[in-house]
């Protein structure tokens, strides 16, 4: 007979790689349609329109959660939900996943005719780190004292550990291009001095393998300016949560993808790199192709901020290319 298990009191704390999820999973639109296919085996149009949802969900005890998505796309029925863990968890992650459910499926409810309609969002985990033990489904099971069959819900379940570089090119999962780093992990904590160099440089030609990618994709147009920059931010971060302690990484990484990784959260760096920037493209007469381009990610509702965050353009160029839109349209 199974024991009882109580959920955690405490609030999880949010960390770096939590960050990168969200901020994917917000503002990469195709990223998040196409690790949503991939995880729950759907065929949303990787160019429909993504709806992040109210991710803040208060328990029964009061006690307020962070969920690490809660979306659902332009022409699909569903609601998805899915949490990315950094520990091959145990039951606790379930009882986790099924307060947040519960919660969604209240928050859509709808009453009619003396009965209440709740739906359960689809839901499953991304592990960055997994066992031998980890499945590839887990299950919450409903039980009703007036059915004599449960209601069984499966939570896919996705390892980073499960794809290689290959995989995830070949599939179209960008999504994973920051999390891939954790397949170096275990080895880069070795005791051979000269093992960790040997990883060092296959971190060194990840990176090097990953920055290509990201050229031949904005190349080729299968990815625009923003999305290109949106995953080369979360690159970093990765980089720096994971692998920053190693001068070589750091300085490879450094070579591969320009500036100094430091200066990745330093804004007042980061503007002055805009503007300089701007100042070269504008030597090089680029700076009517970066209108063109700020002008269609406004086209596509993207917030000046965002464009500017993760594109590297200066706000004060694309408030200039929003403001000129805004007297076009009158």
């Amino acid at each position: 007979m199974s024991n009882a298990i109580e959920s955690k009191n405490s609030i999880g704390t949010s960390t770096p790689y939590d960050d990168i999820f969200r901020t994917l999973i917000t503002y990469g639109d195709t990223l998040a349609a196409r690790l949503t296919n991939e995880m729950f085996s759907e065929h949303i149009d990787v160019n429909a329109r993504c709806e992040p949802l109210q991710n803040e969900v208060f328990l029964a005890d009061n006690r307020k959660r962070i969920m690490d998505s809660h979306l659902r796309f332009e022409k699909n029925q569903y609601i998805f939900h899915m949490e990315c863990e950094s520990i091959a968890g145990d039951a606790a992650i379930l009882i986790r996943l099924f307060e947040y459910d519960a919660s969604v499926a209240l928050c859509h409810a709808r009453y009619d005719d003396d009965k209440l309609y709740v739906t359960f969002p689809k839901t499953g985990v991304l592990y960055l780190r997994d066992t031998a033990n980890t499945p590839d489904v887990m299950q919450m099971v409903v039980e009703s004292p007036t059915e004599r069959k449960p209601l069984i819900i499966d939570v896919p379940v996705m390892k980073v550990s499960s794809y290689t570089l290959d995989d995830i090119i070949d599939r179209e999962l960008w999504f994973l291009f920051p999390f891939y780093i954790f397949n170096f992990e275990k080895r880069l904590k070795s005791s051979s001095v000269d093992r960790i160099r040997e990883v060092e440089n296959e971190v060194i030609e990840y990176i090097q393998d990953t920055e290509d990618e990201l050229k031949r994709l904005i190349d080729e147009q299968k990815i625009d300016a923003y999305t290109h920059g949106l995953l080369r931010r979360m690159m970093i971060k990765a980089i720096l949560e994971l692998a920053g302690s190693s001068e070589a990484i750091r300085k490879g990484a450094e070579t591969i993808m320009g500036g100094r990784l430091l200066d990745f959260e330093e804004n007042d760096i980061l503007n002055r790199g805009r503007e300089e920037g701007l100042e070269k493209g504008r030597e090089l007469g680029h700076e009517e192709r970066d209108r063109e381009k700020i002008q269609d990610m406004l086209l596509k509702g993207r917030l000046p901020q965002e464009i500017s965050d993760f594109c590297d353009y200066p706000i004060a160029l694309v408030k200039e290319v929003q403001k000129s839109l805004m007297v076009t349209t009158e």
